[in-house]
């Protein structure tokens, strides 16, 4: 079983967590949890966490929200994949909350930092308690029938 999965296992165990459509889904409150969970399982992997809205007859990937923790043997600019992915050549040309939402999104942790990872996994739980409220008035008021704000491991 890999680091994602045994993540999941556990806080599934311990939360429960929300079953839709037989998959597995947390919320952030749920998610607070994790670094205390991965903190124990060492071996810290690659991680990814992506944000759902579920209704009662439809999902929704907030992907622009996705967390991505990539375990390294060497970190690189973290900035570089976001002027590739944009065609920009320099970040002055990059909204600068495009730029906030990629840091706090996007990290790369070296394959032993468990400090790292776990303080990257912290970051994004802070940044998602910030957003979730931008998030939910944004939604809410186009999609009547918005429910839930949810989030699946990877």
């Amino acid at each position: 079983m890999g680091f994602a999965e045994r993540c999941l296992s556990e806080l599934k165990r311990l939360t429960n967590g929300y079953l839709y459509m037989g998959e597995v889904y947390f919320t952030l409150a749920e998610l607070r949890l994790l670094p205390t969970i991965c903190k124990p399982l060492g071996n810290q992997e690659s991680l990814i966490i992506t944000p759902y809205f579920i209704g009662r007859d439809f999902i929704m990937e907030v992907y622009w929200c996705e967390l991505i923790i990539e375990s390294v043997d060497q970190i690189t600019d973290k900035f570089d994949e976001l002027l590739s992915e944009s065609g920009k050549s320099s970040l002055e040309e990059i909204d600068q909350a495009l730029i906030d939402q990629w840091d706090n999104t996007h990290y790369q942790v070296l394959n032993d930092d468990t400090n790292g990872f776990l303080e990257s996994l912290q970051n994004y739980i802070m940044y998602m308690e910030k957003r979730e409220t931008d998030l939910r008035l944004e939604f809410d008021t186009e999609i009547d029938s918005m429910r839930r704000l949810v989030y699946k491991i990877w």
